[in-house]
């Protein structure tokens, strides 16, 4: 492991190769060759949990940028091409609904949260050596994909289990700590980024129900969540998985549910 805690010169050099080979790669992948260009940007101060966050183009910044972390540097080479897909997704879906709103700022409220979703997919698509976003790959109940924390693969049911179980924790420790905090611009934020949170584990077991041989109907089991984030996020999580594909008319339906929800919990 390379546990240096900022990136020398010819790591930066080295990864810009990398960056580049893996866009044209995630292009074919998802077959659009007119997704817009990218810089990455590497930065030493990310939070501890975090290998690369896409970013839109704002008012200093006029490009898609992805900032990159050192910890990037642990991974191994496969989970190292999913984590950049997955960050290629951001860009790609902000981008298509873009182009059809003709507005950054409308975009990006609507895929504030739904994105991470279809972002985890595809994450998922990398890990389980599927070769293009259209293939129908069967999955079987002896395939393996990489679990980050335990540095090996695992059999899907047992990846979904941790995965359902890290993010069923988090959320819990996430919203615990919201209570205590008085600042409703912190609340709503904390909040909307535990949603976000729940959308990694809903985007992997989607794609795992989709083409596994057997049922995970008890990974699709959203109770749990329930007693968490209440009645509501069933419907809503079953309303993302009626659309996995960019629909502007159901991105609002989304958005006006999620905002039901986040009322539920934060005031502003």
């Amino acid at each position: 492991m390379n546990n240096q805690g900022k990136f020398q010169k010819s790591e930066i050099k080295r990864l810009n190769q990398v960056c580049k080979q893996y866009y044209e790669e995630y292009k074919q992948f998802v077959d659009n060759k007119e997704l817009p260009d990218f810089k990455p940007q590497y930065d030493n101060n990310l939070g501890a949990n975090t290998y690369a966050i896409a970013k839109c183009p704002n008012e200093k910044f006029s490009y898609y940028r992805i900032l990159v972390s050192p910890k990037i540097k642990d991974l191994n080479k496969d989970v190292k091409k999913a984590v950049f897909f997955h960050e290629f997704t951001h860009i790609e879906d902000q981008f298509l609904v873009e182009r059809q709103l003709h507005s950054h700022e409308e975009a990006h409220k609507l895929l504030g949260v739904y994105s991470e979703y279809r972002a985890s997919r595809v994450e998922t698509m990398v890990l389980l050596n599927f070769n293009s976003y259209s293939e129908n790959k069967i999955i079987y109940r002896d395939d393996t994909l990489f679990y980050e924390t335990d540095r090996q693969k695992v059999p899907v049911e047992k990846f979904l289990s941790k995965q359902r179980e890290k993010e069923l924790y988090n959320a819990s420790k996430r919203l615990e700590y919201l209570n205590s905090e008085t600042d409703n611009s912190k609340r709503l934020k904390l909040y909307l980024e535990t949603m976000q949170g729940v959308l990694y584990y809903i985007g992997h077991v989607d794609l795992c129900a989709e083409f596994y041989t057997e049922s995970l109907d008890e990974f699709l089991d959203f109770a749990p969540f329930s007693k968490i984030f209440g009645d509501k996020i069933t419907k809503y999580f079953n309303l993302i998985l009626d659309h996995r594909e960019i629909d502007i008319n159901a991105l609002y339906e989304i958005k006006e549910l999620q905002d039901e929800i986040v009322l539920d919990h934060v005031q502003y």
